[in-house]
């Protein structure tokens, strides 16, 4: 007797909410781009966030 993998089935809703918010995030982040594109300083909003991440992962 085989028993039902019902729990196999579950992460697929949790991959879809992640799929989801990936798509929303980049939607942001280029709104996001676009706005500092047109800003008079361009990517000098972009320097402070990647020094942050650089920070967050090397800890």
């Amino acid at each position: 007797m085989q028993a039902k993998p019902s729990h196999a089935e579950k992460p697929a809703p949790q991959a879809e909410g992640l799929l989801e918010y990936s798509r929303e995030r980049c939607r942001k982040m280029k709104k996001r781009e676009a706005k500092v594109g047109s800003s008079e300083e361009p990517g000098g909003e972009d320097k402070p966030d990647s020094e942050g991440r650089k920070g967050r992962t090397e800890s």
